[in-house]
């Protein structure tokens, strides 16, 4: 068993009403290559599934902890500049199927 799939609870998804939300714990994954392809493959395979099926659940959410960007680099520079290809490889995943929102927290600087 890929070791990755040995987290399955620090990623998942579910449905509720008309939105389909996904969530993952990328601070488990944010410092391990081995991890970061496999939560991103189950993230493609979610919002591609996800995306399937918008005629059940028209609205497609997702939510991290982190934020993919943040403009406050001398507060947060290890979080946001120096994983800016994971975190770009993910924002490609929620362009490519559409996602309607993202949610984050961690970053505690208003932005909008």
């Amino acid at each position: 068993m890929p070791l990755w799939e040995k987290t399955q609870n620090h990623m998942y998804s579910m449905n509720i009403g008309l939105v389909h939300f996904s969530t993952f714990n990328f601070d488990l994954f944010k410092d391990n290559k081995n991890l970061q392809a496999g939560m991103l493959k189950w993230l493609e395979a979610d919002l591609k599934k996800a995306n399937e099926n918008r005629d059940k659940w028209p609205w497609v959410v997702v939510i991290n902890h982190r934020p993919l960007y943040c403009s406050n680099v001398a507060q947060y520079s290890t979080d946001c500049v120096s994983n800016w290809k994971t975190f770009s490889a993910i924002d490609d995943l929620l362009y490519k199927y559409k996602v309607d929102l993202y949610i984050n927290g961690h970053s505690h600087s208003y932005e909008r």
